[in-house]
């Protein structure tokens, strides 16, 4: 049986901004030779919250404080499944490097 060990943090919103700050720089980084209209293009038009998860290398708990706080597009709904948009995250990353 696997044990799950939980820790609080305590941060301000000052230093939530830098992490997310620094987790953005990461994926930007990561992808910045992946920013042609054609490397864009070869991403599906549906991400999952584990694909963007992934991306970004945080956990869907941040995934779902960046969308709480305007730092990430709200995700759409299909059936049972969440879905982010590429092209909303592709302009969000956007908005953040300009």
């Amino acid at each position: 049986m696997k044990q799950l060990i939980t820790h609080v943090v305590h941060l301000t919103t000052d230093e939530l901004k830098e992490i997310i700050d620094e987790s953005l720089n990461r994926f930007s980084k990561k992808s910045k030779d992946q920013t042609s209209k054609e490397a864009i293009d070869k991403i599906p038009e549906l991400l999952s919250r584990k694909q963007v998860a992934d991306q970004f290398g945080v956990s869907f708990v941040t995934l779902h404080n960046w969308v709480k706080h305007g730092v990430l597009p709200r995700p759409i709904k299909k059936g049972k499944m969440v879905y982010f948009l590429r092209k909303e995250i592709v302009e969000s990353i956007q908005k953040k490097n300009s």
